[in-house]
C-alpha cells in the first residue's frame, strides 16, 4: 500500500505540469519589474510610493495565482482515487511556494529604495498583512468560480473579481480608504479595515469550504 509520501511527490508533479502556471509566471515577471525599476534606476523613494509599488506588485503576483485552481478537465478526473479538493489545495501550495519568497524579495528590494530618513519606514509587516489578506479574498472568489463552473475555472470569476475590488479600493473615499499612506493619519484606521476585510474572507472561505462536504455535492456541479 502507497504511503502518503509516495503518493503525494507523484501527485504534486504532476498537478504542476496539469496546472496553469503561465499567468503566474507574467504576474510574477511583472511585478518585478515594477520592484526592480527603481532599484535600476538608483532612486530613491518616500514610503509611500515604496508601498504602492509593493502593493502593484503584489496584485499582479496574484492575479496570477488564480488561474492554478482551473481545471478544464474536472468532469473526467473526478472519479479518480484522489478527492479533487486535494488536488485544488496542492496547487494552491505550489502557488503559495512560489510566491512567498516573491514577496518576500520584493519587500526587500523596495525596502532598500525608501528613504527613510527624510520621512516613514516603509511598514513591511503591515503591507504583508494587506497582501495576506487580498490572497484570502482571491482564495474565496475564486471557491465561488470553481462553484459556479462545476470546478472547472475558478479565474471567471477570481480574475474580474479582483480587478473590480482594487478600483473599488483606489476609489474609496479617504474616511473609508484601505490604500492609505503609510506617513497619513488614517493608516491606523485603515489597517483596521483590512483585518474586517480579511475576517470577512475567511468567514466567506470556510463557509463555502463547509458546503463542499459530500452532503452539499449537488451544490458543485
Amino acid at each position: 500500500m502507497l504511503t502518503a509520501r509516495e503518493l503525494l511527490i507523484p501527485l504534486l508533479r504532476h498537478e504542476l505540469r496539469a496546472a496553469r502556471t503561465l499567468p503566474l509566471y507574467v504576474g510574477i515577471t511583472c511585478a518585478l519589474v515594477v520592484v526592480l525599476a527603481p532599484v535600476l534606476a538608483l532612486a530613491s523613494l518616500e514610503s509611500a510610493v515604496g508601498a504602492t509599488l509593493l502593493r502593484m506588485a503584489t496584485v499582479a503576483a496574484i492575479g496570477g495565482m488564480v488561474f492554478l485552481m482551473d481545471d478544464p478537465a474536472a468532469a473526467g478526473t473526478e472519479v479518480q482515487p484522489v478527492p479533487r479538493w486535494v488536488r485544488q489545495a496542492l496547487r494552491a501550495v505550489l502557488g503559495l511556494v512560489l510566491f512567498v519568497p516573491f514577496w518576500v524579495v520584493s519587500a526587500s528590494v523596495v525596502k532598500t529604495t525608501v528613504n527613510s530618513t527624510t520621512g516613514e519606514p516603509l511598514p513591511v509587516t503591515d503591507l504583508a498583512v494587506e497582501a495576506g489578506i487580498l490572497m484570502v479574498i482571491c482564495c474565496a472568489l475564486v471557491l465561488f468560480g470553481l462553484k459556479r463552473s462545476g470546478g472547472t475555472s475558478g479565474s471567471s470569476v477570481a480574475a474580474p473579481g479582483l480587478a473590480v475590488l482594487i478600483l473599488v479600493l483606489i476609489a474609496l473615499p479617504d474616511d473609508a480608504a484601505l490604500y492609505t499612506d503609510p506617513a497619513s493619519d488614517g493608516w491606523a484606521a485603515a489597517r483596521q479595515r483590512w483585518q474586517w476585510l480579511g475576517g470577512a474572507a475567511l468567514a466567506l472561505c470556510g463557509l463555502q469550504a463547509w458546503m463542499r462536504r459530500p452532503g452539499y455535492a449537488s451544490l458543485w456541479r
